[in-house]
């Protein structure tokens, strides 16, 4: 209902900022922000927000977080929406975002490997976005 009054580009900066502040509520958002991408069938730039380093931190943050599930959302984000060969990302930007993916390889669980793997060879976007639509939507909230 907030996001149908607001500008969505100030919707999702808030909503990024709100994930970064507190731990609890990432798998819950990050499902979220997944959801309305197999909604919309692509990725508008509004879904980005209005600040790129609070976007960074974000991704960051979710990709170090503890819950594999957080990670393989954000990890889905990744892939969908920050490609290494867009050129839309500064360089630092993409070294923090290779740095926190490459410690989920840390966790050996394959499908966050797969994923990651994934995003480097830059492949997957268009069935990783159909294989989110299919499996992720039987998923409720994690307690």
């Amino acid at each position: 209902k907030v996001k149908a009054v607001t500008d969505r580009t100030l919707f999702y900066g808030c909503l990024w900022r709100a994930l970064i502040s507190d731990p609890s509520v990432r798998y819950q958002g990050s499902y979220y922000v997944l959801s309305q991408i197999t909604k919309r069938r692509r990725i508008g730039r509004s879904i980005l927000g209005d600040n790129r380093e609070t976007l960074i931190t974000c991704m960051c943050l979710g990709l170090e977080d503890s819950n594999t599930l957080t990670q393989r959302n954000f990890l889905d984000f990744v892939m969908l929406a920050c490609p290494l060969n867009s050129g839309e990302f500064a360089q630092s930007d993409v070294l923090r975002l290779l740095s926190s993916a490459l410690c989920v390889l840390l966790r050996r669980d394959m499908s966050l490997n797969r994923r990651v793997y994934n995003w480097l060879e830059g492949h997957g976007a268009e069935s990783e976005s159909q294989r989110i639509s299919m499996s992720s939507m039987d998923l409720t909230t994690v307690g």
